[in-house]
């Protein structure tokens, strides 16, 4: 066959000594390497096998004629019949729709950016995409950065997970701006009708003294919750067999039933789940029959396969027939990630993702669990459907997520939103944004587009930017940049405009605001756990220094991000860490 991705090789045999039948092969790549951790569906019993470090694998069966699927990230998914006299070679197609993933979407653009990284991270079966770090660009030659703004914050929690386990983070499963969407910083209300209220401060650097940061604080309308029109949730959960385990469908259930508990009379849910079977477990119940949408939450169980396309479908499905006319209609897709698609449909699902959210249908994904975490592909899928992706790891994050910042979360008072920074080359010689890193084949692939983001209420968005500024631009005190805040209402295809002037106001940093000193310390802490090129003067000591002295509220956020900092540096430096007193 031609076009392989795979091939897999199987010698079915029969085991008079035991009056069973036993299916052994091995899978391999096109190249002939074998691979290990290809998941082995056997129909007969449902049962899940993966393949094992050789690409080897071996399955007892009471049957002599069975069905068996094989699935892989990147991959199609493909189903065969055996029969134990037959020796068969199958091919497996590779994804179209996993390369869609990879490529063709920008979360920032800056004019003749370069690639210089070429890492490739895969941790375990977990995948993450390859990220290229924002250089330092010229500003009289290139002197616009255009950024994508979202509500994401899934690496926060997934850096906790893994100091949490005492190991190093993936270096590409750190984006800074997610970790400053995960704190709430100064928010001010937008005036009159204004969606967005942005300022700024310019303050020196504290891991370069040659250098000074840009501060952009973008505050979005608060809705007000009498008035916010009525939601129809689907809830679409993940009920495969891989989702048995302790940190994901009963840490998902948890989750759930707080949110629940806040919806109002006048909110509508469904319950679709993908496993054994793809079905609808309640549909439009009213928020008012709380006790009934738990009790079905509470009896779900996780068993099978992971027909997620199926699930995707259905769940649009239920969410077109009950659709409301300007509320807000979304799916909140729950899962591990390992979300297998249809042999032929792959194309089909990006479209209908892109289709929905034109119509007014929004995807939100929530990941969870380890070890086949994909959150490259979550992250995508959320994009595309103009949601949001979190990762949930903890009770209390779920919490925080699905009821501390509900209206984040499920109510957006902008789709679309992009925001353009134009620095004024008399006062500034070189920028670079720190964060919103563009995944390589994104900047290799020239038709390339930047999607904009959705905006949750109330939501304040930080941007960073190093800067190298001319030796007299403090005397003559010009700005330094102006901003372009691009966005469409939800439901609405018109393009609006916020235009704001980013002043020269220098403040040292040791007399600076505490959310400035709060917003480097994160960034700090985040450019130190990517390894990255412009960390080298940036010591752990800096790092902990400036957040213990800056971080002094007594709440659960603070605490936790204190004491992920001194993990972190036990983790990294080998040595002991004095104990800090607040």
């Amino acid at each position: 066959m031609k076009n392989i991705g795979f091939t897999v090789l199987l010698a079915i045999f029969h085991s008079s000594l035991f009056g069973q039948f036993y299916i052994r092969g091995e899978v391999k790549n096109e190249q002939g390497d074998k691979l290990q951790n290809v998941k082995i569906v056997v129909h007969s019993t449902h049962l899940i096998y993966y393949t094992g470090s050789g690409g080897n694998f071996g399955i007892t069966s009471s049957s002599q004629y069975d069905s068996l699927t094989f699935s892989s990230e990147s991959y199609e998914s493909f189903t065969t019949k055996i029969k134990t006299t037959d020796y068969i070679q199958i091919t497996l197609k590779l994804s179209p729709y996993a390369a869609n993933l990879k490529k063709n979407h920008l979360i920032s653009y800056i004019k003749d950016q370069k690639i210089e990284d070429n890492r490739n991270w895969t941790i375990a079966d977990e995948t993450y995409s390859s990220l290229v770090e924002n250089p330092f660009i010229q500003a009289q030659y290139s002197p616009a950065a255009s950024f994508s703004v979202n509500v994401n914050r899934a690496s926060y929690s997934n850096i906790r997970r893994f100091l949490n386990m005492g190991v190093m983070v993936p270096p590409d499963g750190v984006r800074i701006e997610e970790m400053l969407n995960n704190f709430s910083f100064k928010f001010q209300e937008p005036e009159d009708s204004n969606v967005f209220k942005c300022s700024s401060q310019v303050s020196s650097c504290p891991w370069n003294d040659q250098h000074q940061l840009l501060f952009l604080n973008i505050s979005a309308r608060k809705l007000d919750l009498r008035k916010i029109p009525a939601s129809n949730l689907v809830f679409l959960i993940d009920a495969s067999g891989s989702m048995d385990m302790p940190n994901k469908l009963p840490l998902l259930k948890s989750g759930f039933r707080l949110l629940v508990k806040n919806l109002r009379d006048i909110d509508t849910v469904s319950i679709v789940t993908y496993g054994d079977m793809v079905h609808i477990v309640l549909e439009a119940v009213s928020g008012a029959k709380k006790d009934s949408i738990i009790k079905t939450i509470e009896e779900l169980e996780a068993n099978g396969p992971t027909p997620g396309e199926a699930g995707l479908r259905l769940a649009y499905e239920v969410v077109r027939r009950r659709f409301i006319n300007g509320g807000n209609n979304r799916i909140i897709l729950a899962t591990d990630g390992d979300f297998n698609v249809g042999l032929s449909t792959e194309n089909e699902l990006q479209n209908l993702i892109e289709q929905q959210r034109k119509s007014g249908i929004y995807l939100t994904c929530l990941g969870v669990g380890m070890g086949n975490y994909k959150d490259s592909k979550l992250s995508i899928l959320a994009q595309k459907g103009n949601g949001n992706f979190a990762y949930i790891d903890n009770e209390h994050e779920a919490e925080k997520i699905l009821v501390t910042e509900l209206t984040q979360t499920l109510f957006s008072v902008a789709d679309n939103v992009h925001l353009s920074v134009n620095f004024h080359s008399p006062s500034v010689i070189k920028y670079r944004l720190i964060g919103y890193d563009n995944k390589k084949t994104a900047l290799a692939d020239s038709l390339s587009k930047l999607e904009g983001g959705e905006i949750g209420s109330g939501h304040s968005i930080i941007a960073l930017f190093e800067l190298i500024l001319k030796d007299d631009s403090f005397k003559n005190n010009l700005p330094l940049a102006d901003v372009k805040i691009s966005y469409q209402l939800p439901g609405q295809s018109a393009d609006h405009l916020l235009n704001y002037t980013c002043p020269n106001n220098f403040i040292p940093f040791a007399a600076a605001d505490t959310d400035v000193k709060k917003v480097a310390s994160i960034a700090m802490f985040g450019m130190k756990l990517r390894g990255s090129n412009y960390a080298s003067q940036i010591s752990w000591k800096d790092i902990e220094d400036i957040a213990f002295n800056t971080f002094s509220e007594n709440d659960f956020i603070s605490i936790d991000y204190l004491d992920l900092i001194t993990k972190a540096i036990k983790i990294y430096s080998h040595k002991k860490i004095k104990h800090h007193k607040k």
